[in-house]
């Protein structure tokens, strides 16, 4: 039980995968868009993390009112199928505890941003960093503090009273589940990752990166994981390297008192 409201982006009702859906099994798009959301209400509602243990197909068709819903959803990735149950995919990502919190934070960080003229959470410094990965350019780059240091504004330090620890380490251990984690360094990295996608980038850039190592058959998925958040950062034109070094984490974190 997760509360009494679920998170929705205002771009889903349009998302090919709901036309699709409405395609399939003649409805309209509003309509499937609507089954859809009562699906997940119940998922929010009745499960942890999105894993319906003992449900079939034939349940979410009865539930949604629509003979092959929960095929249709299956097409689009939107549900997979377990023995024993069904699954929405990547949960966590937008409901259940984690995801509403993650929510929250965020709407509390531009809250204050938009009340405060000074640096925010993501921009208290900007520096120049060294060379990246062979590229030869300096770039320009927010240093994300996550220690409240003495040299922070106001508008900082009310930001990171927003910064919800626990959930960050609720989202390592999911990210450690998927991708692995071998060693410090990697759960160093996966820490800084969490922290990332909370202030430089979206949910969406950890939890894609996520799903692609753990689809991916290789022996070494973190050094997977780190290679597909790379090139997402490179694509945006940034260096991961320069960003991962400009996170501090706390001293204690590692033993659980942060």
């Amino acid at each position: 039980m997760a509360g009494d409201w679920i998170k929705v982006e205002v771009c889903t009702p349009d998302k090919p995968e709901v036309v699709a859906i409405a395609a399939r099994l003649n409805l309209d798009q509003d309509a499937a868009f609507g089954k859809l959301v009562r699906l997940w209400i119940w998922s929010d509602q009745n499960t942890v993390d999105g894993n319906a243990a003992g449900v079939t197909d034939l349940f979410v068709d009865r539930y949604c009112f629509a003979p092959g819903f929960a095929e249709a959803m299956h097409r689009v990735g939107w549900l997979e199928r377990y023995d024993g149950g069904i699954r929405i995919p990547n949960f966590d990502k937008h409901n259940g505890q984690t995801g509403k919190q993650r929510a929250l934070t965020k709407k509390r960080v531009e809250k204050t941003r938009a009340k405060c003229n000074g640096p925010s959470v993501t921009s208290s410094v900007t520096k120049s960093l060294p060379e990246g990965e062979g590229d030869g350019e300096r770039e320009l780059i927010h240093d994300v503090d996550v220690k409240r240091g003495a040299d922070a504004s106001s508008a900082d330090v009310d930001a990171l009273e927003d910064f919800e620890w626990d959930g960050i380490r609720a989202d390592c251990r999911k990210v450690c589940q998927a991708v692995g984690c071998r060693s410090k360094q990697d759960a160093s990295l996966i820490v800084k990752a969490v922290v990332l996608s909370r202030t430089r980038f979206s949910a969406d850039w950890l939890w894609d990166s996520v799903e692609a190592a753990r689809r991916k058959d290789t022996d070494n998925r973190p050094r997977y994981f780190t290679g597909v958040l790379r090139s997402k950062c490179k694509e945006a034109g940034l260096n991961l390297n320069a960003l991962l070094k400009a996170i501090e984490i706390p001293g204690d974190y590692f033993r659980g008192d942060a």
